[in-house]
């Protein structure tokens, strides 16, 4: 059973069409992946001529013993000693030392050649995003026009079985009264069951069209029901 509201009984046109799907079709995530890594690009041939900062610190560890003896120790006001005897002893001491340099190129050749490269990759990148979507805008009009005339031609083809079927009624009724031989109602039957065929293959290449649009925009099936472009 169809469900009612206004996704139902609205008639969507090509432009809102293209925004659902736009917004939900997975082959949009590529095309978006896709500009990102031009951005990517743009963003390193960029940083090539940024300033590099380098830090540097060290940290070590040493223990020392060392010792003298029978040295000569004279001072003012202390006169004059012999056989003195030094001592010094440093256990686990540590020094540190760091470092803060920053160096930013003027001129370099093969910067400019990473740069270039850089550039230009983001510039490939670019223009296969724009193919992408210009390819995914064309699928997306033909998406919808394949709808449009499907459902066009299951319209026609219902209308002609009806207007079959209503001689085929009319055909047995003279038949039954003697007006018409057999043969006129058996070829109107036969009309009759050949246009129903081809209205039922229709209506499954209907549901088909709008299934695939479905799947492209994230709309119910049964609201796609596109609206034609109207005549200039």
């Amino acid at each position: 059973m169809l469900r009612s509201g206004p996704l139902l009984r609205t008639r969507w046109t090509l432009l809102q069409t293209w925004e659902h799907a736009r917004q939900h079709d997975p082959q949009m995530q590529v095309v978006q992946a896709t500009r990102s890594s031009v951005q990517a690009f743009e963003a390193q041939a960029q940083s090539l001529w940024r300033p590099v900062v380098m830090g540097s610190a060290t940290v070590g560890a040493r223990s020392a013993d060392s010792r003298m003896q029978g040295a000569q120790f004279s001072a003012p006001g202390f006169g004059q000693s012999n056989g003195v005897s030094f001592g010094t002893s440093a256990s686990a001491a540590t020094s540190t030392r760091w470092s803060l340099q920053a160096k930013q190129a003027l001129y370099s050749p093969e910067r400019q050649a990473q740069q270039a490269q850089l550039q230009q990759a983001a510039g490939v990148a670019e223009w296969r995003a724009d193919l992408a979507h210009q390819q995914f805008m064309l699928l997306t009009v033909q998406r919808y026009f394949q709808v449009l005339l499907a459902d066009r031609q299951q319209q026609v083809l219902k209308n002609q079985h009806a207007a079959v079927q209503r001689s085929l009624t009319e055909a047995r009724d003279r038949f039954s009264i003697g007006d018409l031989p057999v043969t006129d109602t058996h070829e109107a039957a036969a009309r009759a069951s050949g246009l129903q065929a081809q209205w039922l293959a229709a209506d499954s290449e209907l549901q088909m069209a709008r299934q695939v649009l479905a799947e492209s925009t994230r709309l119910p099936s049964e609201a796609l029901k596109p609206q034609a472009p109207k005549a200039a």
